[in-house]
């Protein structure tokens, strides 16, 4: 069994120093979000997100705020109201509760959704870009830098995307 493991170790190890002498591998990293945030098209479309996202939070405290102004009232007049008047207004409240939350969750897929479908464009163009650089200047294969544990400076050509974006 070792043998077999000895083995099979020097043959991967002679086919890869074999593809290696025959092509020597130029590996760079871009980091896509940082592109993403220092093109002007990204700029724009992070400040459009924002936008967005402000008015739907206001206009989320402003339902919170009823609410919480109901449940006082309610609290308030408990102790005055008949049992059946008491259930109604509970049943409201809890209608109005449940319509928040389901507001909530709906406006945060229409962000999700509206951030892709802002962002895909762009991301295509600094992968594009990236692609055109590596064609250029010879190198192998390009890696998202999130997806690297770890990578020296000069590898990195992310500033070269950003500066040959148009």
């Amino acid at each position: 069994m070792a043998s077999t493991k000895a083995l099979f170790a020097l043959l991967f190890a002679t086919a890869l120093s074999a593809t290696a002498s025959a092509q020597a591998i130029k590996i760079a990293v871009v980091d896509v979000q940082a592109a993403i945030q220092a093109v002007p098209e990204g700029k724009a479309a992070k400040s459009r997100l924002e936008s967005d996202a402000k008015k739907i939070q206001a206009d989320l405290d402003k339902q919170q705020n009823e609410l919480k102004a109901m449940k006082e009232e309610l609290e308030k007049q408990a102790a005055l109201l008949q049992d059946a008047v008491k259930r109604q207004k509970l049943k409201d409240y809890q209608g109005k509760l449940l319509a928040l939350q389901e507001n909530y969750v709906k406006n945060q897929q229409e962000l999700k959704d509206k951030e892709g479908k802002l962002l895909k464009p762009i991301i295509d163009k600094v992968t594009k870009t990236a692609a055109d650089i590596a064609k250029a200047e010879g190198y192998t294969i390009v890696i998202e830098r999130g997806a690297v544990l770890f990578a020296i400076d000069a590898i990195d050509i992310t500033k070269t995307v950003i500066a040959r974006y148009k």
